[in-house]
């Protein structure tokens, strides 16, 4: 019974000899901010130039967009031309077992590429980043009205 009342004490003791609470203090607020007139774009990094897809050397890189193509990849359709001078292959699943590829060009451009194939919904998921060319052979209708809306893609 000694040691409780002793705890007890001890703990009102602790709680009356607290220092008060700091009153909240209200943060500075800048409302004509000035800019610095010298500092003006970021500084070009320092390094080697690259293809942005490949990460290849070049001494420059041309100004031209990415070319998307879709491509067949049935047994019927091998082998197929231009995949070679690829940046990217992407392998994608249509329907069940039946995949089709999509080759995007930048640093080179193929003489042919084929056999090309219909768009499809995951198309525009993978390349829309790139904001490429997309060739294709056809579409559903759907599919050619969500290529038309959006802004990421040029379709050929």
């Amino acid at each position: 019974m000694a040691l409780a009342g002793t705890l007890v004490a001890t703990l009102g003791l602790a709680a009356c000899s607290k220092d008060p609470e700091p009153a909240p203090t209200t943060p500075t607020v800048t409302v004509d901010a000035s800019v610095d007139p010298s500092k003006t774009d970021a500084p070009t990094p320092e390094g080697p130039i690259v293809y942005p897809l490949t990460g290849i050397q070049v001494d420059e890189v041309p100004q031209r967009p990415a070319i998307a193509v879709k491509v067949e990849n049935t047994a019927a359709a091998r082998p197929q031309s231009g995949l070679e001078d690829a940046d990217i292959v992407w392998e994608t699943i249509i329907d069940f077992e039946v995949s089709r590829l999509i080759a995007v060009y930048h640093s080179k451009t193929p003489e042919t590429v084929g056999p090309v194939r219909s768009a499809r919904p995951v198309d525009l998921r993978i390349i829309t980043p790139m904001k490429p060319l997309l060739v294709f052979s056809g579409a559903q209708s759907r599919m050619l009205k969500r290529i038309a809306a959006t802004d990421q893609v040029q379709s050929v």
